[in-house]
């Protein structure tokens, strides 16, 4: 069983007053533009930020880096979905199995958010 964290919000709480600025954010995004959006939105915050274009690219750099803090998952993606790769992350030992994976999706479809 995995769970993505529900909101940003959440995962501000889970990481929150320790130091949200300069926190270590891994972007999961396959588009691009919202991958330079996005990123250029968090850096702006104060978040250092690492991108992983799929989700074997996002196991793989999680396999590698202990030091997440936060990741920004995106659902649909080609090579490796989202579920797939948090599925994987989640098996992984401390800290990794339990930094907080927020679900992004443009899936507006009724039923997503109960699959997250």
């Amino acid at each position: 069983m995995f769970r993505f964290s529900q909101t940003f919000y959440s995962a501000r709480i889970l990481i929150g007053k320790r130091r949200l600025k300069g926190a270590k954010i891994l972007l999961v995004e396959d588009n691009e533009i919202n991958q330079i959006v996005t990123k250029d939105l968090l850096e702006n915050e104060g978040l250092n930020v690492i991108c992983a274009s799929d989700g074997l690219e996002a196991v793989d750099v999680t396999s590698e880096d202990d030091g997440i803090d936060l990741i920004l998952m995106d659902l649909q993606m080609p090579k490796m979905n989202g579920y797939e790769a948090t599925k994987l992350i989640r098996q992984f030992a401390e800290p990794m199995r339990g930094v907080p994976i927020v679900a992004m999706t443009a899936d507006a479809m009724e039923g997503t958010r109960e699959k997250v």
